[in-house]
């Protein structure tokens, strides 16, 4: 599957988070969204995907777009084009099943929005990826992401889904 990330211009409700750089870039849950974006479309079938960058779909409507063989178009408020399936086309097709956006879905206006995401891809975690040093005596309690230069200390416990960047010493 390719995906196309749209930009969208910048909105002043995300400063500071986004300040100097676009929504595609924010960390969430220790990648770049476009990233985070790119993994929870990757089961798609369909081989073309656009999605503006300030879209988080739901599990819900990620079925509802799988089940389609057509193109297809998600739709915000029965016009504004979210994401949409095509033959590598940058704007959305016209006569295409249309899907209305659902509650769990999320477009991305404020920080706080990151939260949510970050909770739901954590919370998603269903194996470990360790690529730091981890003394003895740590506990870990869940499915960590950790990234490298990261060390964890003796006494650490960690209990539940975690992300831990690069670097970090706890």
């Amino acid at each position: 599957m390719k995906l196309k990330i749209i930009n969208v211009s910048p909105k002043t409700n995300l400063h500071p988070l986004a300040a100097g750089c676009k929504i595609s870039d924010i960390p969430a849950a220790g990648l770049k969204f476009s990233d985070a974006l790119q993994e929870r479309l990757k089961k798609l079938p369909q081989d073309f995907i656009c999605a503006r960058e300030d879209f988080w779909p739901s599990k819900k409507i990620l079925a509802k777009i799988a089940a389609v063989k057509d193109f297809i178009v998600l739709e915000f408020d029965g016009k504004t084009p979210l994401a949409w399936t095509s033959d590598e086309r940058r704007t959305a097709p016209r006569n295409c099943e249309k899907i209305s956006l659902d509650r769990e879905s999320r477009i991305i206006e404020y920080p706080w929005d990151f939260l949510f995401i970050n909770e739901e891809i954590i919370g998603d975690f269903a194996e470990n990826e360790i690529f730091c040093e981890i003394r003895k005596g740590v506990n870990i309690d869940g499915f960590v992401k950790i990234g490298k230069g990261t060390v964890l200390l003796p006494g650490v416990y960690i209990e539940g889904n975690a992300a831990i960047g690069e670097n970090c010493k706890i």
